[in-house]
């Protein structure tokens, strides 16, 4: 239970890092 937890904490920052720097690779235009 407790390596689930973890893994889905991991999972969380790695999306939340991935989005950055996708965001900072290419910036969506603001209309």
């Amino acid at each position: 239970f407790y390596l689930f937890f973890f893994h889905i904490l991991f999972f969380l920052f790695l999306w939340s890092y991935w989005q950055t720097v996708f965001t900072e690779l290419l910036p969506i235009p603001d209309r």
